[in-house]
């Protein structure tokens, strides 16, 4: 199972944002259908490590916030879900801290000379 597709923004909102935080603690979200459906096909059991406490339905993908379908959805225990949306974050962020490669060439070998003392120095 693939989690996290289209992580951390939906039509620029970034998650952790006011509009997203009010809408997981909406009546909106606690009926959500596709939520209801999400914890009763999984059991009532986190689905990466099956513990049944402090269960949370975490967003694989927030392209349809707010009309979620259950594919959309997964069920994790608090701790599993802490762990997903940090590996998420860090993958997110690690990605723009990378500077861009710029391509090089081949050393040239150039060879210096001292006209007065009559040495060569090959340099790579």
């Amino acid at each position: 199972m693939r989690l996290g597709t289209g992580v951390h923004q939906l039509m620029g909102v970034m998650l952790g944002s006011s509009r997203y935080s009010k809408y997981i603690q909406s009546p909106a979200w606690s009926t959500n259908p596709a939520r209801l459906a999400e914890l009763r096909l999984s059991g009532g059991r986190c689905r990466l490590c099956n513990r049944q406490q402090r269960l949370t339905v975490h967003h694989r993908t927030y392209v349809r916030l707010g009309r979620e379908s259950v594919s959309d959805l997964t069920t994790l225990c608090h701790d599993c879900h802490e762990m997903v949306t940090a590996e998420l974050r860090k993958r997110k962020y690690s990605r723009k801290r990378l500077p861009p490669i710029i391509p090089v060439g081949a050393p040239m070998e150039r060879q210096l000379i001292d006209s007065t003392s009559g040495w060569r120095h090959v340099v790579l």
